[in-house]
């Protein structure tokens, strides 16, 4: 892993990892953890239209059928129970984005078009996971 910090006010970095998937290796996955202020807001992943603020939210950075009602109730509700789940919910977008800012003046993104998920429920800190890839590159 490597990090530049040429940049004004910011920090870019690069992580490779050396992982054979033919041979069944099970490193997989490359995950970034960092501590979060239970008062952060968090803005972004993309394209949707539903959830605000992400703190004490995971969103999915994978391209997934919007929903019939996208969380809006009573529709969602019913369409997921008599129309076999096609109420999708509120994080479900057509547009997947693993870039975010927020209001402690930090901004996120992450290079690479793998699918992963954007977990801020913990109220101290916030993570970002990618499978099936063996590299990442961020600021």
């Amino acid at each position: 892993m490597s990090f530049d910090s040429t940049v004004e006010n910011g920090i870019n970095f690069s992580a490779a990892l050396d992982t054979d998937y033919s041979l069944g290796d099970q490193n997989n996955y490359f995950a970034i953890r960092y501590m979060s202020d239970p008062a952060e807001e968090i803005y972004g992943l993309g394209l949707q239209y539903s959830v605000w603020n992400w703190k004490g939210e995971k969103g999915h950075i994978i391209s997934d059928e919007g929903g019939v009602g996208r969380g809006a109730q009573p529709i969602t509700a019913y369409m997921n129970k008599e129309g076999g789940g096609q109420g999708g919910n509120p994080a479900t977008t057509y547009a997947p984005a693993s870039n975010w800012i927020t209001n402690r003046e930090r901004a996120f993104s992450f290079h690479g078009s793998t699918a992963g998920i954007a977990d801020f429920t913990d109220e101290n800190y916030s993570e970002m996971l990618f499978w099936h890839t063996n590299r990442i590159d961020g600021a």
